[in-house]
This record gives C-alpha cells, structure tokens and sequence, in this order.
C-alpha cells in the first residue's frame, strides 16, 4: 500500500528506519470513497472545506451514514518489515459540528462519544483516533525497542522515540507546524532521528531555517515532486 511505499522511500532515501501512514475516510454509500484520495478528493489544490463540502454533496438523501476513518502504518527496518492498520467506525453527519480537529472531523460523529471527532478534545481524539489505533497495533507487532511513531499519537504515549515521522496536516499554517516541531523534539531518545515531511508551498524553507535553530543537524535530504523531507538528528541544541 501506499504507507509501505512512502516508508521504502524514505528508507533508502536516509538510510534509517522508517515510519510512515496512510489515512483516510471511507464512506460506505460511496463505495468507500473518498479513501486514498481523502485529502485530495476535490482536486488539486487540496482543500479540506471543499473536500468536506463534496462529501456532503454526495450523501444528500442517503439513509446509511456509516463511515470508517482508516489508518495503515508501516515501518521499515533492515531487518523486516511491519504493517498495522486501525479503524474507528462512525456515522456522517448532514452538516459540520465543531471547531477542532481538521478535515473531515466536523462531519464524522462517534456514537459512543455523542459527538464528532471536531468537537472532542485532543486527548479525547488522540486516545481514540484511527492513528493510535494503529499504532497500538503496531507495538503489539513487535516494535519495543526502536520505538517509532507518527506525529499524531506520540504525544499521548509515554516515554522518547528513537523515529519521530511528522507530516504537518496540509492547510496547517506555520503557528501550528512550529508547534508540532518543537513538541517532537524533546520525545527524541538520544541519538534519535526526527524527520519531517512538509509541502513547499507550507513554507518548506521557513520550516527548514526554524528546524535550523533548534537542530544544528537539521538538513533537506530530499526533494520530490513539492515535497521536501528535513532529517534532524539527536536532541535539541542548546540555544
């Protein structure tokens, strides 16, 4: 799938272990769209209102609302490879409710919550989230050692991560992106690697001479297709 071929990719392109995932809402009146083309599935540019709003569009007089937030993560070593997959089932809202979250959390409505994934808290979100799932799974996989784990649920897990992967929700602006950046870099184990994989038209530059000052390491280790990938490694720097 598509999270083992991102984490081949940056595998070889750093010559580490690496993490990566996969994520998406599946809608079962359509098929299962908007699946892999979640983040996308209004075109380009990517826009999560319009996404949403094309969602609602499709299901207008729909009966069966029920709908999955999918996540695969896969993590390649030289040793093996490992892939886990978490899923929380829920139903579709007719309108947005909530101001959290991004993308389509404001129509996704969990019945054992009574509420959408937007109008939980973070904590409540990230416990539960598609994401932590799978990478409860893929602890359970055997991944104790060399903890790895993405963005999204390291924050509710205990302890330091000897990978961070960090990929800064697309219409994320730079308050939330620094944010993300300088939550992960004190969860570093010595030694450890950070690497964040962020959109030039994001302010891939900017990101980059921030990951500067806190990372003497920090350093652009590829550029494809509008996508840059910033390696740091070790801890923060005293600055």
């Amino acid at each position: 799938g598509n999270a083992l071929k991102k984490a081949r990719e940056i595998a070889a392109i750093s010559g580490c272990e690496a993490l990566a995932d996969d994520s998406g809402l599946t809608v079962s009146a359509l098929n299962g769209e908007p699946g892999v083309y979640s983040a996308r599935y209004a075109g380009e540019p990517c826009d999560d209102k319009k996404n949403l709003e094309l969602v609602l569009k499709k299901m207008e007089g729909q009966i069966n609302r029920a709908a999955s937030f999918v996540c695969v993560l896969a993590l390649v070593t030289p040793q093996k490879e490992l892939i886990a997959r978490g899923e929380v089932a829920g139903k579709l809202t007719n309108s947005p409710q909530g101001a959290g979250g991004f993308g389509y959390d404001p129509i996704f409505y969990v019945p054992e919550y009574k509420c959408t994934f937007a109008q939980m808290t973070p904590e409540q979100k990230n416990s539960l989230s598609h994401r932590a799932l799978a990478a409860k799974n893929l602890a359970r996989n055997g991944v104790k050692n060399a903890r790895a784990v993405e963005s999204d649920v390291y924050e509710n897990v205990g302890g330091t991560f000897d990978f961070i992967v960090t990929n800064p929700p697309i219409r994320a602006g730079k308050a939330v992106i620094y944010s993300m950046f300088d939550g992960a870099r004190d969860r570093l184990s010595p030694g450890g690697r950070l690497y964040v994989v962020i959109r030039k038209q994001q302010g891939a530059p900017s990101a980059l001479r921030h990951m500067q000052e806190l990372y003497a390491s920090a350093r652009v280790i590829a550029r494809e297709k509008g996508f840059w990938v910033i390696e740091c490694e070790g801890k923060k720097e005293d600055i």
